[in-house]
């Protein structure tokens, strides 16, 4: 992890992650990204959604949403998937992730990565479909194959607070226990996979850790300050 000036210590928001400049070729990539995604969401149909996510505002990521798999909005977080990919810089494609929902629904998702003229990762083009109905008539071909596989429910969250608890549970079951109570060495791992995952790039995210993990907003910067060096 490459070495980054030490953050000051008292209640204040840390520094965001560096992000692509506002510049003609990002406006490009995101414009028409949302065509796109206007364009095909129609042909597919109801089952399908097709999201734009901007990453120049990780809190209010989403700037095109076509469909309604999910229940979003324009406006709406970023997702773990989206950030996934902006985490690894090497990715381009996240292809054909299987999702499931907490209302039981199970979601094959897609997530490309856009880029500026600069190579820049800038956003993300999300292309949903909803299988849940191919999966229950295969349900039971799969039991007697035993290719069933039990999966885990994946949020879409709706604002920050949402996208926070995700990541966190995500932490939770990563350590097998409860967030609270970690001793020093233990929590300072779940700040570094936040970290790798580029949450604190987003303002008053924090805040949110913190509370989860039942310790100060001084102490996640000073685990912070202490992971980054």
């Amino acid at each position: 992890m490459t070495k980054t000036q030490r953050l000051d210590p008292r209640p204040a928001d840390p520094q965001p992650a560096k992000r692509a400049k506002p510049d003609a070729s990002t406006e490009t990539a995101i414009r028409t990204a949302s065509l796109i995604a206007k364009a095909i969401q129609p042909s597919v149909g109801d089952f399908c959604e097709v999201v734009v996510h901007d990453f120049r505002d990780l809190k209010k990521s989403v700037v095109a949403y076509e469909g309604n798999v999910t229940g979003r909005d324009v406006g709406a977080p970023v997702t773990p998937l989206s950030l996934e990919l902006l985490s690894d810089k090497q990715a381009t494609i996240i292809a054909d992730r299987m999702l499931r929902t907490d209302d039981g629904r199970i979601i094959k998702s897609t997530v490309a990565a856009l880029k500026n003229a600069d190579g820049e990762i800038v956003g993300s083009f999300c292309f949903n479909l909803d299988v849940s109905n191919l999966k229950y008539a295969l349900h039971a071909l799969e039991s007697l194959a035993g290719a069933a596989q039990e999966s885990r429910p994946y949020t879409f969250p709706e604002d920050l607070p949402e996208l926070i608890s995700t990541i966190m549970d995500q932490e939770e079951r990563r350590l097998g226990r409860s967030l609270i109570g970690l001793d020093a060495k233990a929590r300072q791992s779940v700040i570094v996979s936040l970290d790798s995952h580029q949450i604190f790039a987003i303002r008053k995210s924090a805040n949110l850790v913190a509370e989860r993990l039942g310790v100060s907003r001084a102490t996640v910067y000073s685990d912070l300050d202490k992971v980054r060096r």
